[in-house]
C-alpha cells in the first residue's frame, strides 16, 4: 500500500517470476477484481534469461484474471521498465496518475 503526497492510496500486489506463469492466488484475484476501479496494480519483477537480467512489468488490478489464467502471453503491461538503472519515477508517475 502506498500513499502519495495528496493522500490517495494505491494498492500494489508485488510478484517475482521467471517464465510465463504469474502466481496470483484466487483471493488476490478476487480482491483486485472487486477493486478494479480503484488504484490497484500488479507489479512483477520478471527474470529474463540469466537471473540478473529482469524487467519490471506493471499491470492494472483489473487485468489480474487474465494474468492468473494466461500469464504474460495474454496481457499487455501498462508499463515495462527494462533499462538499467530502472526509472522508478516513471513507475511512480503511472501509479499516481490513475
Amino acid at each position: 500500500m502506498l500513499c502519495d503526497p495528496t493522500g490517495n492510496l494505491h494498492l500494489i500486489e508485488l510478484k517475482k517470476m521467471s517464465g510465463n506463469k504469474v502466481q496470483i492466488s484466487p483471493h488476490q484475484v478476487s480482491f483486485l477484481t472487486r477493486h478494479r476501479h480503484a488504484s490497484t496494480w500488479v507489479l512483477i519483477k520478471a527474470h529474463v534469461g540469466k537471473q540478473k537480467d529482469y524487467r519490471i512489468l506493471l499491470f492494472k488490478g483489473a487485468q489480474s484474471i487474465e494474468l492468473a489464467t494466461g500469464g504474460l502471453q495474454l496481457v499487455e503491461p501498462v508499463l515495462i521498465l527494462k533499462e538499467k538503472p530502472i526509472e522508478w519515477a516513471k513507475l511512480w508517475e503511472e501509479i499516481t496518475c490513475f
